[in-house]
């Protein structure tokens, strides 16, 4: 056997492995402008949350569901789905990575809402708008880069 076959057996099997693709952190929350208190052992006091949407009258907020969504092993036009209150459905597909961006797609199927968004590593962002119960859902997301 030569030096050259072990060499050649790394290179494939590094070329067959994917790369390590970002995980994406969602919470997803219930906002209302007063306290629920059948959700009380779900309230949740962020600073941030108070910061970013006091202009909308939302005080109080819950924690109804908080996921990772791993997009590894998964076609890239396929995504993941991440189930909302109601039946309703948010969808992410990861596009991939520019020099300074992560590119993810989003859709909220039920509301004809599609976007495009490049978003920076480690970063929390925001997706407000749906009216749910006397409140608002507002998905708190964060992108979790590559592993090394």
């Amino acid at each position: 056997m030569s030096l050259f076959s072990p060499i050649v057996w790394v290179l494939l099997l590094n070329l067959s492995t994917p790369a390590n693709l970002p995980t994406l952190d969602v919470q997803v929350l219930l906002a209302t402008p007063k306290p629920d208190m059948t959700l009380v052992n779900k309230a949740v006091k962020a600073p941030e949350l108070n910061r970013v949407f006091a202009k909308h009258k939302l005080k109080h907020f819950y924690v109804l569901e908080d996921v990772t969504i791993s997009f590894e092993g998964v076609e890239p036009s396929q995504g993941r789905v991440l189930s909302l209150p109601k039946g309703r459905s948010a969808r992410f597909v990861y596009s991939g990575q520019t020099t300074e961006h992560h590119v993810l797609e989003f859709s909220l199927p039920d509301y004809q809402v599609m976007a495009q968004l490049r978003v920076p590593g480690s970063h929390t962002f925001y997706q407000a708008g749906i009216k749910h119960e006397g409140g608002m859902i507002i998905l708190k997301m964060r992108l979790n880069p590559f592993k090394k």
